[in-house]
């Protein structure tokens, strides 16, 4: 009798040993997909409904490759003498605003 109420218990602390770390990756899962797929995907959304476009959204790294290129670019190139520093300094919102 001792023995089965003792094996009973070992395996409700292995379910719990098992269990317990699975629902900790899936709440971390969850967090993951709304903060770097839902919250973008919806601010989009609401950007585009208001008439505001731009250039679409890439899962999880964005537009940083992109902008890192035009950075480059931008930077390759000599400035001219006036005061028109925006491209240099900003070319990819530059160059979104000429496009969209």
């Amino acid at each position: 009798m001792d023995s089965v109420v003792r094996e009973e218990k070992k395996s409700d602390l292995m379910e719990l040993v098992i269990l317990v770390p699975c629902c900790f990756f899936l709440v971390a899962l969850l967090k993951f997909l709304y903060d770097y797929l839902w919250v973008p995907l919806r601010i989009q959304r609401m950007m585009n409904s208001q008439g505001i476009k731009g250039p679409p959204y890439r899962f999880i790294h964005g537009n940083s490759k992109e902008v890192a290129r035009m950075e480059q670019e931008a930077l390759s190139k000599r400035m001219a003498l006036t005061d028109d520093i925006f491209p240099k300094v900003l070319p990819h919102f530059y160059t979104w605003i000429n496009r969209y």
